[in-house]
């Protein structure tokens, strides 16, 4: 039952290569992934985030995720409420659409960057942090690094109900970046991070297996 199981999934998944522009028939097959909201779906989007382990000392690079036109669509569908194919194919049609890299990760033992010192006398009860996630370099490479039109980043935090005191210090960081759709193609896709303390990691993506 499970082999029939796992192949009825494979047999329902559309062709797989990235493309760009999107179709009409991608962005419908893109919304229907996405509007089952089921295991179908689930195994749609596996493939998308790669989960990495932890290294021995400095910032854990926990998982990279590449988030193309059509998983956008999907993404986009799933969920949704009184939202059908028709007003996808009309939202996305025709319209330029970017391809995006994120990239998690969090403190640890042996990395947490420091806070900022006022010197203004002022007794802060949570210190602020710069912009650490500034320290880490990502890059997207097919033949040539690809160059993004953005970049941006965030900290992240643990979850706080307001009840527990001041609100809690970062834990880690996500890093984004967003390439034009067009200047991406099929060739295997590579996301290198390297982080403050010189990890040089490289995470593989097949381009010709993923919409």
């Amino acid at each position: 039952m499970i082999i029939v199981a796992a192949s009825a999934l494979v047999i329902a998944l559309p062709a797989l290569a990235y493309q760009y522009p999107l179709s009409s028939t991608d962005i419908r097959d893109a919304y229907f992934i996405g509007a089952r909201n089921d295991e179908l779906t689930a195994a749609f989007f596996s493939d998308y985030t790669k989960h990495l382990p932890a290294p021995d000392s400095g910032p854990y690079v926990s998982d990279v995720t590449i988030d193309t036109p059509y998983s956008q669509v999907a993404r986009r569908s799933m969920g949704a409420v009184n939202y059908n194919s028709v007003e996808a194919v009309d939202e996305f049609d025709g319209k330029p659409m970017a391809f995006r890299v994120e990239v998690c990760f969090y403190f640890t033992d042996t990395y947490t960057p420091a806070p900022l010192v006022h010197t203004d006398g002022v007794s802060l009860t949570v210190p602020p942090y710069p912009d650490f996630w500034n320290d880490f370099k990502v890059r997207l490479l097919q033949d040539k690094q690809i160059r993004p039109k953005a970049v941006r980043g965030a900290a992240i935090y643990p979850l706080w109900s307001g009840d527990d005191g001041p609100p809690p210090l970062p834990v880690g960081g996500k890093i984004w970046l967003e390439f034009d759709g067009e200047t991406i193609d099929t060739a295997d896709a590579t996301v290198e991070v390297i982080t403050p303390d010189g990890q040089d990691i490289h995470v593989p993506f097949d381009l010709s297996r993923l919409r």
